[in-house]
């Protein structure tokens, strides 16, 4: 905008506020009194406890750059987040070590007899715990989190964490085939949302600190800290801010320092130094991309059918997946759990062809059936285990295609990882870090970059499949991300925008008594009301009406001075909202009720609190243009 109009709505708005001001102060005094010639000074003294109180705290957190608030409170968030990451791997590693003797992921060592009957006891265990929960009450996973920041509130209700804690670790102690990486942001996220909720933060801010539980949980599970924190921007929020950036990174920091010092640093695989051989395999590489991205299709679809089983009883559902795996696991005891184990033995070429065949097919088919059929499991670990088995026959054939010239097969498994956790999450840059930070290793950056590419293109254009969170989140007729604009909005509190300056009046109040008030309010040296409140107390019916129109109908010559509920200019049925809420929502409330203000309220669960605020369609529309470009449409 040039200067010169600048300064025109500079001057425009000076011009309007000194002519309220001249107006209000033109008002004939009452008689035997000239308040406006005695009004005193007030003078406010701010403390240091005032100024740092919690109050207002979470007024600043309402503004959309808040980064010295939420950079404090992501600290907290990843403390949280790493307890919980160290109880909740301690549970599987304890549980595991108690009934088998054996470490959460080596199932091959136990006996035919135990293999087969682990996973149906285990899943008829979490089947018969949570079938009389409603089905809300089991959502879990991923998912489940990027479901309820589709809503305006995000609240992560704390049952839900409960059941991804207790059944997570149980499938998981009990072999069924799924990832903890899943379970672990879950719990992160409803951490942080209780942080939120229980401190009453806007809930703007509240969607940071889940992603930030998300970032911190991804970090601590794989010791990957930018990996966590482009997992959090990617695949959660699907968005990148400065204001919701810089939290993420403190708290994946945070949460991996933690846990680290209670698990050490190793990295989840062993992975040996690989580079390319040579330009001469790229475009084998991009073939194998497309094979893998069939494949992560596949495993998209079946999880898919799974989950539209026509079975509607959660523990015979449950009991299906722990048949499913017990059965497998006769055969393919590899299939077992997350699979991690194997990808060691992958990565240093113990297998054979034949059993990388079937450990495919049967790892595919039993993680969708578990996942698909409700186990609250993830899907990250499982699908680095099938996409290095793909990776591993990938750099097989291409060893007796290119004899002379191919690549180490341990490339072709981190490359086969990569694509497969790229393709079936949609995170292609997410994974690109992972792969990096799990290898050390920048030689494998540009072939892992072409595969990625490939194998995601060919899931979302050719098969026109989405990630397996968002496929989830269709079916429950979810639509993520939200718009641009409306993610604008719910990074921003109302009270933020809202305005303080009003009046509230008894609707029996009449233009004479109006007009003393309004002399009032200039004596206690508050400005010039922009708004005129007129609330109900036996009903709670709040109108509303313009200061400059109260003005001009305090100065009018009435015979018999008329109420305030009587005036014609009084908008009526104000709709009210909390003070914790976001821009996005407060659109949705105007255009619900058709109306062009809103009262902000200090709103609880239980009552409902004084009005603190004013916020109007006009103030939304005007700060959207003025921060995001063209305004929305009011």
């Amino acid at each position: 905008m040039p200067p010169i109009f600048i300064a025109q709505n500079y001057l425009s708005a000076f011009s309007e506020g000194f002519e309220k001001h001249t107006r209000l102060y033109s008002l004939r005094p009452l008689p035997n009194s000239n308040p406006l010639t005695r009004m005193p000074k007030k003078t406010v003294r701010i403390t240091p406890l005032r100024l740092f109180s919690l109050k207002n705290f979470r007024r600043s957190l309402s503004h959309e750059n808040a980064l010295p608030q939420l950079a404090l409170l992501a600290i907290l968030v990843g403390v949280i987040t790493a307890f919980v990451m160290i109880l909740f791997r301690s549970f599987i590693e304890v549980g595991a070590d108690s009934l088998f003797g054996i470490n959460s992921e080596n199932f091959e060592m136990l006996d035919i007899v135990v293999r087969f009957l682990s996973p149906i006891i285990g899943a008829t265990l979490i089947g018969v715990l949570l079938f009389r929960l409603p089905s809300n009450k089991r959502e879990t996973g991923v998912a489940h989190v990027m479901s309820k920041l589709s809503e305006y509130q995000t609240r992560l209700p704390v049952i839900n964490a409960l059941v991804q804690f207790f059944a997570g670790g149980i499938a998981l102690v009990a072999g069924l085939s799924g990832g903890r990486e899943g379970p672990a942001i879950h719990l992160g996220a409803t951490g942080a949302s209780v942080l939120g909720s229980t401190l009453k933060l806007p809930y703007n801010s509240i969607r940071i600190l889940v992603a930030c539980g998300a970032a911190a949980a991804i970090a601590s599970s794989f010791n990957t800290p930018i990996a966590g924190v482009i997992f959090a921007m990617e695949v959660v929020v699907m968005e990148y801010s400065i204001a919701t950036f810089i939290p993420v990174i403190i708290s994946a920091v945070t949460g991996a320092v933690l846990v680290r010092a209670v698990f050490g640093s190793v990295a989840a695989f062993t992975v040996p130094a690989v580079d390319l051989t040579g330009p001469t395999e790229l475009p084998y590489i991009i073939a194998a991309g497309f094979v893998i991205g069939c494949f992560a299709a596949l495993f998209v679809q079946l999880v898919e059918l799974f989950a539209r089983s026509k079975i509607s009883s959660y523990w015979v559902r449950a009991s299906i997946a722990g048949v499913l795996t017990g059965c497998v696991g006769l055969v393919i005891p590899q299939a077992l759990g997350i699979g991690y184990d194997t990808v060691d033995l992958i990565l240093a070429e113990q297998y054979t062809v034949s059993l990388l065949i079937t450990f495919l097919v049967a790892k595919l088919v039993v993680t969708a059936g578990c996942v698909g059929l409700g186990i609250p499991l993830g899907v990250i670990g499982p699908s680095l285990v099938i996409g290095a088995t793909l990776g591993a026959l990938a750099g097989t054939v291409g060893g007796a295609l290119m004899p002379a010239s191919a690549s180490p097969i341990s490339l072709y498994v981190l490359l086969g990882m990569t694509a497969m956790m790229a393709a079936i999450l949609q995170a292609p840059l997410f994974s690109l870090m992972a792969v990096l930070e799990l290898t050390a290793n920048p030689n494998i950056i540009l072939p892992a970059m072409l595969i990625i590419v490939v194998a995601t293109m060919t899931m979302s254009q050719v098969f026109r499949k989405k990630s397996v969170f968002t496929s989830r989140l269709s079916a429950l007729g979810l639509g993520y991300p939200p718009a641009p604009m409306t993610q604008y909005l719910l990074r921003t509190g109302v009270e933020s925008l809202m305005t303080r300056n009003f009046l509230v009046l008894d609707p029996e109040t009449n233009i004479n008594e109006l007009r003393q008030a309004l002399v009032s309010h200039a004596v206690a040296g508050k400005p010039f009301p922009e708004w005129i409140i007129v609330e109900s107390e036996p009903t709670g019916e709040t109108s509303i009406l313009r200061g400059e129109e109260a003005l001009n109908a305090s100065n009018s010559n009435f015979g018999s001075p008329p109420k305030l509920d009587e005036m014609p200019q009084l908008k009526r049925d104000l709709p009210h909202i909390s003070v914790r809420s976001t821009l996005a929502e407060a659109l949705w409330s105007l255009e619900q009720t058709e109306s062009e203000t809103l009262c902000v309220r200090e709103l609880t669960n239980a009552t409902v609190g004084p009005i603190v605020g004013v916020l109007s369609r006009r103030h939304i529309v005007n700060h959207s243009a003025l921060t995001q470009g063209p305004p929305i449409s009011p």
